[in-house]
């Protein structure tokens, strides 16, 4: 017996709806998985920069000033 065009629509929507499911949860996965590595490198890359600055300013402290003339 061969379906009838609705049938075969209603059962293609339902495969279609249960892959776009499936996928944005993938999308989602990825974008949540980006956003946090995006927040961890830029923290990183913070905090490093706030150390080579305190590490300068103590250099700074230590060493004579080698850029007067003399």
């Amino acid at each position: 017996m061969i379906p009838s065009v609705s049938t075969v629509i209603q059962q293609w929507k339902t495969i279609e709806q249960s892959n776009l499911t499936e996928v944005s949860k993938h999308l989602g996965g990825l974008l949540k998985n980006f956003g946090q590595n995006y927040a961890d490198t830029y923290t990183a890359l913070q905090n490093r920069s706030k150390l080579i600055e305190q590490q300068a300013k103590e250099l700074d402290e230590h060493e004579p000033n080698t850029n007067e003339e003399v």
